[in-house]
């Protein structure tokens, strides 16, 4: 693909897929309270325990924000440099990780959602490697279309 949108779309897609399935596996050895489509969840639906349609909803959401997330850093990246690409992804993902906790607390949405350090921590790692996978996958893809 030749078109910078959606090269960073696919890549902020793609690489929030393996993210949603180690946060699901966090959550299954107890290392965060809630996860990100819980996250959603409530910032959609005002919802703290969402059923199986809301959790699906709640997942096409969060992927589609990944991929605008993709897009934003696209975009960037040509107003900063491409040097240190992908040191340059993995602080992007701290940013985002960063921007969503502070919505939370400015609008005090559930109450600030009274995160606790391991989700925090989690949350912080997965956005890191988010950050990387992303920087990886754009990168992989602005190759293929030089071939």
């Amino acid at each position: 693909m030749k078109d910078r949108f959606m090269n960073g779309y696919v890549a902020g897609v793609v690489a929030d897929i393996p993210i949603v399935i180690l946060d699901m596996l966090s959550g299954l050895f107890h290392l965060d309270k809630f996860d990100y489509i819980h996250f959603v969840t409530i910032f959609a639906f005002s919802e703290r325990n969402p059923n199986i349609w809301e959790t699906l909803f709640a997942l096409m959401i969060q992927l589609f924000f990944a991929g605008v997330l993709g897009v934003a850093f696209s975009y960037l990246l040509p107003h900063i440099s491409e040097r240190y690409f992908y040191s340059k992804g993995l602080i992007w993902g701290v940013l985002v990780w960063f921007m969503i906790y502070a919505v939370d607390i400015i609008f005090k949405i559930e109450d600030g959602l009274k995160m606790d350090f391991r989700t925090a921590v989690t949350h912080f790692i997965l956005s890191v490697i988010w950050g990387w996978l992303m920087a990886w996958m754009l990168k992989r893809l602005r190759r293929m279309e030089q071939r």
